[in-house]
């Protein structure tokens, strides 16, 4: 059944405005009050819920409907919902509505129209957050004046701030290496990929070696890196075994010893900490056999040999302080 252009448009505004309500009573406003082309109605919604020990007040607003727009302007703002058997008699009009989605909802409506006010009692029952919903929604509508719709620019500068704000969250990931914000299924990231993994290509190139991997962890810490490697599909222990090789043959003992090498410490410290006194000890090998000895106290075994590993080596004195204990040793107390 075919329904006359000012019917239609008077259920959809109802619908409209039911849905709204259900959606968010604190939408931004989409119109200037006063003289302009369109018709400022006011509407007053109140909602009972099944089980409530008292009702909610009532919710008034003014809303702006184009003079020029078609019902369409007001049908509900769900895409998952559907209005279905609508009858009209008179003034009178009734209809049927299903909801699908997260919040699925089925319900039904009359509403009494005039030219310029409308009453309307609406009846839903769905489930929201696994609790079952049993509501009836009652509205009245009254057109008062004129207004000017804005809700195209409000909608065009609510997505435009959106869209900055995003693109600002998608640029601190970017700046950070997160992988996770950029390359997860539902991320609003995802075209950051390629900027992403092109930073993580010239990471690559320059980390392994010592200067280039202490430059990039000065940024990012390892775990970071090694995410982010991986999601663009290499490996960052490759390239961490490439720094410590590089480091071992270049001598680079304060970078093979810093914590990144530990299988490069086991196999060069053998050689090169184990028996030597520190007194007489090359300065350049203390970062190395430091960490090899608190390796060896870790394991409690010698790596290369199978035998008790050896007691770690004092640490070298410091200058100052044997001058003090020896001045400690002459007081009297």
């Amino acid at each position: 059944m075919s329904l006359p252009s000012t019917r239609l448009s008077s259920l959809a505004v109802l619908l409209g405005f039911a849905f709204a309500s259900i959606a968010s009573a604190q939408a931004p406003q989409m119109f200037k009050p006063g003289p302009g082309p369109d018709e400022l109605w006011d509407v007053t919604m109140k909602m009972e819920m099944a089980g409530m020990p008292m009702a909610m007040p009532a919710q008034q607003m003014q809303i702006c409907k184009r003079k020029d727009a078609g019902g369409e302007k007001f049908a509900p703002q769900k895409n998952d919902c559907q209005t279905t058997n609508v009858k009209t008699s008179g003034n009178k009009t009734t209809f049927d509505f299903v909801c699908s989605g997260k919040e699925p909802m089925t319900g039904s409506g009359t509403f009494v129209a005039t030219g310029d006010t409308y009453q309307g009692t609406m009846h839903m029952k769905g489930g929201r957050k696994g609790e079952e919903i049993d509501m009836t929604q009652t509205m009245s509508g009254r057109k008062v004046g004129t207004c000017t719709d804005t809700s195209q620019q409000t909608v065009a500068a609510i997505k435009a701030q959106a869209d900055d704000m995003t693109a600002k969250s998608c640029q601190q990931m970017l700046d950070g290496l997160y992988a996770d914000g950029i390359f997860d299924a539902k991320s609003a990231c995802a075209a950051q990929r390629k900027p992403f993994c092109d930073k993580v290509a010239g990471i690559a190139s320059t980390a392994g070696t010592p200067s280039g991997y202490r430059a990039a962890q000065s940024k990012y810490s390892a775990p970071v890196m090694d995410k982010a490697f991986s999601a663009c599909g290499r490996s960052f222990a490759d390239t961490q075994r490439a720094a410590c090789a590089s480091g071992v043959s270049s001598r680079d003992w304060s970078f093979v010893g810093s914590g990144a090498c530990d299988d490069d410490v086991r196999t060069v410290g053998d050689a090169q900490c184990r028996g030597r006194s520190y007194t007489g000890m090359d300065r350049s090998l203390v970062p190395l056999c430091n960490r090899y000895a608190s390796l060896m106290r870790g394991s409690g075994m010698n790596a290369a040999q199978g035998t008790p590993a050896p007691a770690a080596a004092p640490a070298p004195a410091n200058p100052v302080e044997q001058g003090l204990n020896q001045v400690r040793k002459l007081l009297p107390f």
